[in-house]
């Protein structure tokens, strides 16, 4: 596991999905933050309820190597469409008598400071119970 991703503190725990506070890294500039990347499961109980959401994050570069297309095209696309480069997608849920294994997420909350992809962004509240990745930079 690579240092960034070190786990602190168990949070929440369900049958399928066990969450967790990553710890924090500081940077002179940003302060307290944690490192996200694509790969990880992101909770959130923002909008209250029980259990909360789960969310990934990702860009247009992820997006693009993984559905072997170009970054570049997909990039500048994008900015003439004025869509979002960096976002955070909420996960579906399903119910299902199937047994799962348990997957490990990572705790984000409005305000929080996360890393991702070498850029700094404050996770923040967008419409639909939906999150955002605002720019710090």
């Amino acid at each position: 596991m690579a240092i960034y991703k070190a786990k602190s503190s168990l949070i929440h725990e369900w049958p399928t999905l066990h969450v967790y506070d990553r710890k924090t890294r500081t940077s002179d500039v940003h302060g307290e933050y944690i490192e996200i990347d694509h790969e990880d499961i992101l909770h959130s109980d923002h909008a209250g309820g029980r259990a909360g959401r789960t969310y990934h994050a990702d860009s247009i570069w992820s997006y693009a190597l993984r559905h072997g297309d170009c970054p570049q095209r997909l990039y500048e696309r994008a900015r003439e469409f004025g869509h979002h480069i960096y976002w955070i997608n909420q996960e579906h849920a399903i119910i299902s008598d199937r047994h799962e294994p348990v997957q490990e997420a990572v705790s984000i909350w409005p305000g929080q400071i996360v890393r991702f992809q070498g850029r700094f962004f404050r996770i923040a509240v967008a419409a639909n119970d939906n999150l955002s990745l605002d720019s710090c930079e």
